[in-house]
């Protein structure tokens, strides 16, 4: 567990119950040239993990996209929870919203299953500000700068 981010395990709203097998930041030995700064965390998941937003909000993007560096395509949910705090799901197999969604706290909002790539299966998880990513609150319709 990396030091400073609440455990899974604790009661509050984390995007799925698993591990945290990258942390937010600077990464040593990094295999990107182009950015060492992980902007989120990567959680390590279990085949046919279900996942949760951690807070209410309103989905503003549903999309496959190509990944940076990798070219792989990945499929990345963007959850709107107002005063410019969104949060981020990246790499899920399937998404059960569509842009313009009312989403609870909690809600289940996708899975993810099968490889993305690494050696196990991973949800990279970010919060952002006004478009800017932070350390994860995992309570992001509350952050303030």
């Amino acid at each position: 567990m990396a030091k400073g981010y609440p455990s899974p395990y604790e009661d509050i709203s984390m995007p799925v119950k698993a591990p945290i097998s990258t942390p937010y930041g600077s990464q040593e030995g990094s295999a990107t040239k182009e950015n060492d700064t992980h902007e989120g965390v990567d959680f390590e998941v279990s085949e046919g993990a279900v996942i949760r937003a951690t807070a209410a909000g309103r989905a503003v993007r549903v999309s496959l996209e190509k990944k940076k560096g990798s070219g792989r395509t990945s499929r990345v949910l963007e959850i709107d929870h107002g005063n410019g705090n969104t949060s981020i799901y990246e790499n899920l197999t399937s998404i059960w919203l569509e842009v313009g969604d009312t989403v609870a706290k909690g809600q289940d909002v996708g899975e993810l299953s099968g490889n993305t790539g690494s050696t196990k299966a991973q949800l990279h998880y970010e919060e952002r500000y006004q478009n800017r990513p932070h350390p994860p609150t995992f309570d992001p319709a509350n952050y303030q700068p």
